[in-house]
């Protein structure tokens, strides 16, 4: 049963760079209450963002509820702490110090990896799914938001990391500003998360994510509060899986950028961004796609009965049986994207037989200007 009153909010402007010029192309409707989540196109900074959304606090209450404790051993886990040692080292070689917040830990499991390479690693989370780490006395976990604990805490870092956590937050310019003040001088900020370019069918109905960054939206966003962007890491979560955006940005000194301890080669890539490109469900079909369902949930993955409507297409209507309805997905993006649709199937099979040589270790380029 769903907990207090429904509220809708609804944004005129992108919540990444604040401008007007954006394109609604989706949204998801219940029976219940309507329209719950819709996501729009920034013409501007090439962002998708959610422009109508479930209030903050309903979310909390009814969409985000606590995650049963982590098994250390479990295979996500494993892989959790395989990332954050790549990423630690990339780490290790641009920054003197190693005392690192990281904000929004979930499990905080993968912090291991961290914590291996000698960081003093402090976690940020404001649920108790971390329970499973009191056997890591060294790794220190608090259950609290950046607002709250920021307002007891006088402590600066060397590094803070945001590891697929800013594409849930509502407004990410309000984070990004109060972590301002919790680096030293020169500190450095590693922010991962979905890329726009990896944007499919299955995260129009994702509730959770609010924001889709392109490499440029990120970069002009972090710019505008006084880091520059340092190095691009190609991140994965999987072996064979989607490539995350992941940048390292330093804030500036007073007299520009601080100088790194190390050089690393590298040059910058541009990412062009075409919303319609992105979503093989829509390529060629339509430019505005709606799915009903029963109720409000969190993702499609939840859903038990809906529909898909297409402007000037005729509806598609889904079964109960989660299973012919997945499978009705693939055929039309299929049938919209056969390249695509193959490669996916290949990244599967191969993530069944072999390993991952991009997912054993990251590739990264650096993005200081000579």
């Amino acid at each position: 049963m769903k907990k207090g009153t429904f509220l809708l909010e609804t944004l005129s402007s992108c919540s990444v760079c604040l401008s007007m010029d954006i394109i609604p192309f989706c949204e998801v409707a219940a029976k219940t209450v309507g329209v719950y989540s819709s996501k729009a196109f920034c013409n501007s900074c090439g962002s998708i963002f959610a422009n109508k959304r479930p209030s903050f606090q309903w979310a909390l209450k009814n969409l985000y509820t606590s995650e049963p404790p982590s098994n250390i051993t479990s295979g996500i886990e494993q892989r959790r702490i395989d990332r954050y040692l790549n990423i630690g080292q990339v780490l290790s070689n641009l920054s003197i110090g190693k005392k690192l917040l990281d904000i929004g830990s979930g499990t905080g499991i993968g912090l291991i990896g961290f914590e291996q390479l000698g960081f003093d690693v402090t976690g940020l989370e404001p649920d108790g799914r971390s329970t499973a780490l009191k056997m890591h006395p060294k790794i220190k976990i608090i259950n609290s938001t950046i607002e709250e604990f920021n307002k007891k805490s006088i402590e600066k870092y060397d590094i803070i990391t945001l590891i697929h956590v800013l594409e849930h937050i509502y407004n990410p310019r309000d984070l990004v500003e109060e972590l301002k003040g919790k680096l030293h001088e020169g500190g450095l900020l590693y922010i991962e998360l979905p890329n726009v370019e990896n944007f499919r069918f299955p995260d129009i109905a994702h509730v959770a994510h609010v924001n889709y960054f392109s490499f440029k939206s990120l970069t002009q966003m972090l710019e505008e509060f006084s880091f520059s962007a340092i190095v691009q890491i190609y991140a994965k979560t999987n072996h064979f899986g989607d490539v995350h955006l992941g940048e390292v940005f330093q804030q500036k000194s007073q007299n520009g950028i601080a100088a790194l301890p190390g050089k690393m080669k590298g040059s910058v890539r541009n990412n062009p961004v075409d919303y319609l490109r992105f979503a093989p469900f829509i390529k060629g079909r339509c430019r505005y796609v709606k799915i009903i369902t029963d109720d409000v949930s969190q993702s499609i993955n939840n859903y038990q009965n809906y529909n898909i409507k297409m402007e000037n297409e005729s509806v598609l209507i889904f079964k109960d049986e989660k299973v012919i309805s997945k499978f009705r997905i693939l055929l039309i993006q299929f049938l919209n994207n056969p390249i695509f649709f193959f490669k996916m199937l290949l990244r599967k099979f191969n993530g069944t037989i072999s390993r991952d040589k991009n997912f054993l270790k990251f590739k990264f380029v650096n993005l200081k200007p000579k």
